[in-house]
């Protein structure tokens, strides 16, 4: 008995060490490279001429392949301590993405001659194993009198980063390619999950350059559920199954000769895209949604189905999680919440104490619960106080739409009392705030999501004017010597301050403020705290100003697009936290050179670079086919005071030169400047008026664009 016992321990022992390590990466990527590179049945990568007709483009994509693979597997486990053995569900997904591309100019050489990526990466679960994501890269170059050369591994270049160096990274500078060549390449990616399924694939036919074969197949594995959406006019796949009964999919496309521009393009909403889910029903330690109970493909299946799935999902995280705030336990917060008398107050006050505690974390980061968690939670709390809520459905903009589902894990959820929205947010928008990823989208709507057999409601969520959505700057400039001494002011509002408001506080101040700034008291940042946690609070704030000065410093290098020679001060004032449509408030004080310049007698002031970075529009972007998608419309005011270096004055002449405006149906941009008392005023307003501008409109926008940029340009004499 006691060798069976003792063979058992090691036979689970063994078992659990049986993980993927450096050794087994190695042989994956020479097999890779192998099967790759052997590959017969890709007649299109045997052509190596790019077309005369093509040769001004910077780059074309000859030939482009997506070979995707998943399977299903049992994996082994065992318990040296209970002395049991089971079995994990192991899900492995391979994907071979190759392109061959002509180099036809020095920015495309610059593009595909450097290749940065993670090499390999692990995650341990205690009693499941790892989870493991792997990349391999091939390379070869052909040259134009057709010699092909395989770049070496030992051009590749390793470093290990992470823990233990569990996370891996590989770099190639891919020597010898010229303007003229070409190269054909691929990344394969293999992600190893286990009780956990692959997220949706996305596969777009529209890439940065023409294409002039683009194939795609894929294999699914017979016992998993096969659903895809193709979408915005990409081509359907043919499907039919291998010897072995697996799911097997095949498209192609050819003579691609649009492009994606760099610029505000939605490329789920703009390109042909497929997006292809496959599913185990199995996963014990996921939720499962009922439309894959039927193994199989299903393809391009009812979005009503799909919507039913993240109408499933909610009620089964809803018996799932743990309240996070009980009603007493508000109470013993604050007694505020029995002297309020309408649903809107009652369900601001829930609002802005869940939001208090998704943020008060005891680190020095940002860590949110997740979006389902908040919200969940919130319904409870709703719910508990007898709030009457609907409960709503959406997707964000960067997603399928609402009516074309593919997956309910790209679903979004908010809450509705009367006519105030209640919706997850990263920063501290306040209540009745809908992020700016989600305004204007279809939705569906449902009374509490208690009976989730009810009928539901097709809507439109709201999409805020542009008079919600406002930057208002002011900046003051004194001098020394050459140096310019700014201070700077900002007052955002609506979704121009979603960004900054979420990354620039402190979790203390963030916590704090709504102590501080609610109307009844809530706990400030390490009251909740143990006291062996409290020990290291003073250790924890100060590291959390330390991430904040470095966040200012890149918030300066982003609006001046260059680094400042110091940033002085910086402090935050309002939160604008109770209120939608309250604003954020910061200032930051910093040294930027280069402002200034002699010329004689004179001096050279480059006024216009005091309103920051514009976009400059150039080349190929210049030229837009398709419509142009922002995050939101949003409008910048800009009121600037530049003191006049003592014993100088700007000339009349030079005024004028500042004086610009022009103003169409999309956007617009004003610029009026005036002296008095020694000091130059430059009152500067921008404003995109649309989120989406329709390709008709191009032209008009990029004018302004381009006047927004000019003016950057411009510089005044200031005479003695």
């Amino acid at each position: 008995m006691k060798k069976i016992l003792t063979l058992i321990i090691a036979l689970c022992c063994a078992i659990n060490l049986m993980a993927f390590d450096e050794e087994d990466y190695r042989a994956y990527a020479a097999s890779m490279r192998e099967q790759v590179w052997k590959k017969t049945a890709l007649p299109e990568f045997d052509n190596h001429r790019c077309p005369p007709s093509m040769k001004k483009e910077s780059a074309v994509i000859l030939a482009s392949y997506d070979e995707v693979t998943i399977d299903q597997r049992k994996r082994l486990r065992g318990n040296a301590i209970n002395l049991t053995l089971y079995n994990v569900r192991q899900l492995t997904c391979n994907h071979i993405k190759r392109r061959m591309v002509a180099i036809n100019d020095k920015q495309a050489l610059e593009r595909f001659s450097q290749f940065d990526y993670q090499a390999f990466k692990k995650d341990h679960t205690y009693g499941i194993g790892d989870d493991v994501s792997c990349m391999a890269l091939g390379v070869r170059v052909i040259k134009p009198d057709g010699t092909v050369r395989e770049v070496s591994t030992d051009e590749f270049v390793q470093n290990a980063e992470g823990k233990k160096g569990q996370v891996k990274r590989e770099k190639l500078t891919v020597p010898g390619l010229q303007v003229g060549d070409v190269i054909d390449y691929f990344m394969a990616t293999m992600l190893q999950v286990r009780e956990e399924n692959i997220p949706p694939m996305r596969i777009s036919y529209i890439n940065d350059y023409p294409t002039l074969s683009f194939r795609v197949h894929i294999v699914a594995d017979k016992d998993l559920t096969t659903q895809y959406r193709t979408l915005n006019g990409a081509p359907d796949f043919k499907a039919s199954t291998d010897g072995e009964g697996n799911v097997v999919l095949d498209a192609k496309a050819d003579n691609i000769t649009k492009t994606e521009p760099d610029l505000w393009y939605n490329t789920t909403r703009q390109t042909p895209t497929a997006i292809v889910c496959v599913t185990s029903k199995k996963i014990k330690s996921e939720w499962v949604p009922n439309s894959v109970k039927d193994k199989g493909l299903q393809a391009n299946p009812d979005a009503a189905v799909i919507v039913k799935d993240g109408w499933d999902y909610w009620s089964a995280i809803s018996s799932a999680h743990s309240v996070m705030y009980t009603k007493q336990d508000l109470g013993k917060q604050c007694r505020k919440l029995k002297s309020l008398t309408t649903d809107v107050q009652k369900a601001d006050f829930l609002y802005l104490g869940s939001m208090q505690n998704h943020m008060a974390v005891s680190d020095f980061k940002h860590e949110y619960n997740s979006e389902e968690f908040f919200i969940e939670e919130l319904a409870r709390m709703f719910r508990q106080n007898k709030i009457p809520f609907s409960c709503i459905l959406t997707t964000s903009a960067d997603d399928e739409p609402i009516d074309q589902l593919i997956s309910y894990r790209n679903t979004h959820w908010l809450l509705k009392v009367g006519d105030r929205f209640y919706a997850y947010n990263k920063g501290p928008m306040g209540p009745d705030y809908i992020p700016s990823y989600l305004q204007g989208q279809k939705a569906m709507i449902m009374a509490d999501c208690k009976n989730l057999d009810q009928e539901t409601q097709a809507v439109t969520l709201p999409e805020y004017p542009v008079s919600d959505n406002t930057d208002s700057i002011t900046v003051n400039v004194a001098w020394d010597g050459t140096s310019a001494k700014i201070n700077r002011k900002e007052r955002l509002r609506g979704a121009a301050k979603e960004n900054s408001s979420f990354y620039l506080p402190t979790t203390q101040q963030l916590t704090n403020a709504y102590a501080d700034n609610m109307a009844y008291a809530m706990y400030r940042y390490g009251d909740k705290w143990g006291k062996k946690d409290k020990q290291s609070l003073p250790e924890v704030i100060q590291k959390q100003k330390e991430t904040q000065k470095q966040n200012f410093n890149k918030e300066v290098k982003n609006y001046l697009d260059e680094d400042p020679q110091s940033v002085d001060s910086f402090a935050i004032g309002s939160l604008g936290l109770t209120d939608a449509r309250a604003p954020f408030c910061y200032n930051v004080s910093y040294t930027q050179s280069g402002l200034m310049k002699k010329a004689g007698p004179n001096l050279i002031l480059s006024v216009g670079r005091l309103i920051g970075d514009q976009l400059k529009v150039e080349g190929r972007e210049r030229e837009r086919t398709v419509d142009a998608w922002r995050s939101s419309a949003v409008s910048s005011h800009w009121d600037i005071t530049v003191n006049l270096p003592e014993g100088y004055k700007v000339s009349s002449q030079s005024l004028a030169t500042l004086n610009t405006s022009l103003d169409n149906a999309v956007a617009g941009f004003m610029a009026k400047a005036t002296t008095q008392d020694g000091k130059l005023r430059l009152v500067v307003d921008k404003v995109y008026k649309t989120r989406i501008t329709p390709t008709a409109n191009w032209a008009q926008l990029l004018k302004v664009l381009d006047m927004a940029y000019d003016f950057t340009q411009k510089q005044i004499v200031v005479k003695k």
